[in-house]
């Protein structure tokens, strides 16, 4: 673990070096094979894209850190509707064994009968 020292703004060469570009390049850099490292020398000479507009630097630091809030937030609900999904699976399949499950309609055939059409 190296020290990296910046004059701009910290955050935003931290979402650089988790670019793909930056990770081909450290990658490539690294001369063992077996356990991938990188000497300081080697990481001082990656390069990053850096811009002299720290106004730019700023905002494209809130646009990422409003993408990745809202992409936890998507993972989130989809955690919580997968839950609510096998929650349900589970129930219908209670209901189903014990032999709960009918239509509203008084009308339409009972499971067994349906049944018996599938299986001849």
């Amino acid at each position: 673990m190296y020290p990296i020292e910046t004059v701009g703004n910290t955050k935003f060469l931290w979402y650089q070096m988790l670019s793909d570009e930056f990770l081909v390049q450290a990658s490539s850099a690294g001369s063992r094979s077996v356990l991938p490292k990188i000497n300081q020398k080697e990481l001082s000479a990656l390069k990053v894209s850096v811009t002299s507009d720290k106004d730019e630097e700023t905002e494209i630091v809130r646009i990422l850190d409003n993408f990745f809030a809202k992409e936890t937030e998507a993972k989130e609900k989809v955690e919580i509707a997968l839950d609510v999904i096998e929650t349900m699976k589970k129930s219908i399949l209670a209901k189903a064994f014990q032999g709960e499950l009918g239509t509203n309609n008084p009308e339409d055939e009972s499971a067994e009968e349906l049944l018996k059409y599938t299986l001849t």
